[in-house]
Formats: C-alpha cells, structure tokens, sequence
C-alpha cells in the first residue's frame, strides 16, 4: 500500500539555510514587523515545498530504508523550520501596537496547530509502516483523520491570510470607522515602504508549487502599491 499524506508544512530551501531570528527586534515598529514577517513566510513556503518529499514507501520497495531516512530527516528539517518562522514572529506578540500583537497571536497559531497535524499524519505513517497485513490498517479511520487535515488545512489558510492582514493595518492609516473607514495614509517613510516593496516583491515570485504564501505576498503587495502618502519621519 502506498500513501502520500498531504502534511501541511510552513522553511527551508533556497531562501535562506540557517534560521536568524533579530537579535535586536522592534516590537513597535510596524516597519520592522513586516520585514520579520514577510522572513516567516519565505521559511513557510518552503517548508511546504519540502513536505513534497515526505511519503510513506511501500513495503516492498527495494528503496523502503533509503525513502524512510529521508521522510525522516525532511520531517525533522519542517518541524525546525516551522520553529524558526514562529521565532521570528514570537518577538513582536507583546507590542503596544494592538493589529501587530493580533497578527502575531493568529500566524502563531497556524504554525502550531500545523505542527500538531504534522505529527498526527507521522504517526499515521509510522503505523502503517508497521502493518504486515492489510487488516492491521483500519481504512475508514485513515479516511477519517485525511478528510479531518484537510478541513484543517483550510483553516490554516485562512488563519495566515488574517494574520498578514492584520499586519497590514500597522503600515495605513486610516480615518473614519467600521465600513467608512479608509486607507489615506502610510505610517511608514518612503524608503522603509520602497525598502517592503523590494522584499514583498521577492516573496511574491511565482514558484513550482503555488500555496497560499503567494496569496499573502500578494495581499501585501496590493497594500504597499496603494497611492497613499508617506510618513515623512
């Protein structure tokens, strides 16, 4: 039997290979928590990237050992990479800026309760490698715990893109209230918002694998692209 679990991954790869968080973060600037999450993100989308790899390999593959090295290794290299975007984030959660603190409460627990799926479906996958006949693995509960990821995939999406909306309020200024309210203003300076835009754009390229990074990037992209002044300071 050969399964190929969608685990949901959030680092690594071609971005960046060792995880450094700020030394000195800004926990009040809304410049700075852009930048450190649009870092997050970059780790994310690769880490979903690397979960391409990881599959369960039947038992009578002749390459089993050298496939189960490396759905372990790719499961341990998601998990620290899924801790290093949550690092970059968890220094910006006590700030007095109240959309910057709600952003970071919501990315963190996308990526947590990622985590938590990750190593339900490995478990899963343990179990099944260890099956030596076809009744040792119950179907409807595999089916069950499958049907159960995907609904929480959905809201993992959903949690991320709320997140970096969140974020979004932090760079605008806006005036009046509830529906009325419009974007009429940057709260950051034209070489801090030229200096986002630079590194949004690099998020925003396109890759083999589309995921929903690339709906992040463009959200922010299509903030940073409104035709609203700067700060001057």
């Amino acid at each position: 039997m050969r399964l190929i679990l969608p685990l949901l991954i959030l680092a690594q790869g071609c971005f960046a290979q060792i995880c450094l968080p700020e030394a000195q973060p800004q926990p009040n600037s809304a410049y700075a928590y852009v930048r450190a999450e649009v870092k997050a993100l970059h780790w994310i989308r690769a880490a979903l990237a690397e979960s391409q790899k990881i599959e369960s390999p039947r038992v009578d593959d002749p390459e089993r050992l050298h496939k189960l090295v490396t759905l372990y290794s790719a499961s341990e290299t998601v998990s620290d990479d899924y801790t290093c975007a949550a690092s970059m984030l968890e220094k910006y959660k006590d700030s007095k800026i109240e959309s910057i603190g709600t952003s970071v409460v919501t990315l963190l627990v996308a990526i947590n309760t990622t985590k938590e799926i990750n190593a339900k479906l490995l478990s899963l996958m343990e179990a099944i490698n260890k099956a030596t006949k076809p009744e040792d693995i119950d179907q409807v509960e595999i089916a069950k715990l499958l049907g159960n990821v995907q609904a929480m995939q959905k809201d993992v999406r959903t949690m991320a893109m709320l997140g970096v909306k969140m974020s979004t309020f932090a760079i605008v200024q806006t005036e009046g209230e509830g529906d009325s309210a419009k974007p009429v203003a940057f709260t950051i300076t034209p070489a801090q918002r030229a200096t986002l835009l630079a590194e949004v754009q690099e998020l925003a390229k396109k890759q083999t694998i589309n995921t929903y990074v690339d709906a992040c990037a463009d959200l922010l992209l299509g903030t940073l692209n409104r035709p609203l002044r700067t700060s001057p300071q």
